[in-house]
């Protein structure tokens, strides 16, 4: 049975799936996804822009949040939708599978992009107060 699965990795076109983190903000949000966040996986050739407009039509009060920074205390509290939502990058396990000389690169390929759990992401990081007119300059 596991050997049908690595052929099958071998012999199928593959493609590499995109992750988004998702952060739910505000009080109108039902409790169970509320002030939390989350990453999920995009369908096959979804972009960015294809996966914000699919959540903002499943949520169509929500208001999208057009920068990655950490949400204020006045955002978690206000009696609205947010979303938050940017691309992440899987960070694969450093054991296993990958470190193996022998195993041919389409399985590495893809134990790099499933059975993840850990993201990265981009975020900026402000030393010191922000300039309200240019977010790129620090003090």
């Amino acid at each position: 049975m596991e050997a049908a699965y690595y052929d099958n990795i071998m012999e199928q076109q593959r493609l590499e799936p995109e992750f988004f983190r998702v952060g739910f903000y505000g009080r109108k949000f039902p409790f169970f996804l509320r002030n939390k966040e989350f990453v999920c996986r995009g369908h096959d050739y979804e972009r960015l822009e294809a996966f914000q407009q699919r959540m903002l039509g499943e949520f169509p009060q929500a208001i999208a949040m057009q920068h990655p920074n950490q949400p204020d205390e006045a955002i978690l509290q206000c009696d609205a939708q947010y979303l938050q939502i940017y691309a992440v990058t899987p960070v694969p396990d450093s054991v296993g599978v990958l470190q193996m000389d022998r195993v041919p690169d389409r399985i590495k390929s893809f134990y790099r992009v499933n059975n993840v759990r850990r993201f990265r992401y981009d975020r900026p990081f402000h030393k010191g107060p922000k300039d309200r007119d240019n977010e790129f300059k620090v003090s």
